[in-house]
């Protein structure tokens, strides 16, 4: 239902933006951390402003299976992961980009992640074998 809210709201079917659909599904999925940070209306500009400025990135990436990704895209990806970390922090990082490009970030746990070989140094998904201290997608890993 998450997804198909993001998805009416790219498709202008909805009167919610995508921001607002988004900001709304976080709200929900992500209460944990905004019991600590304020959900207020500068949050929902920065917000916004995030979306718009990487709107072609993610235009590009929301159909992208992760099967089917290039190698080359993984300094984009890890790019665009630190940019919705530093505003959502890593779990509602993981949890929008999901929205935003379900069929190339996955949603998973700390024990989804774990199990699939990968484990968490910082904030992010990375894995285990490689020793890197920041997020850094294998694709080789992820498939």
């Amino acid at each position: 239902m998450a997804t198909e809210l993001i998805a009416l709201a790219l498709r202008g079917a909805t009167s919610l933006t995508v921001a607002e659909a988004l900001a709304v599904l976080l709200q929900t999925w992500n209460k944990a951390y905004y019991q600590y940070h304020r959900f207020d209306n500068a949050h929902f500009e920065s917000l916004q402003e995030l979306l718009s400025k990487h709107q072609a990135t993610l235009t590009r990436y929301r159909d992208q299976l992760i099967d089917d990704l290039d190698p080359k895209e993984e300094t984009a990806i890890a790019d665009l992961f630190h940019a919705f970390e530093e505003l959502l922090g890593p779990v509602g990082a993981a949890k929008a980009l999901h929205l935003l490009a379900p069929k190339l970030f996955p949603l998973w746990d700390r024990a989804v992640a774990e199990a699939s070989m990968f484990s968490f140094a910082g904030a992010a998904p990375m894995r285990s074998a490689t020793g890197n201290s920041s997020w850094s997608p294998s694709v080789s890993a992820m498939t």
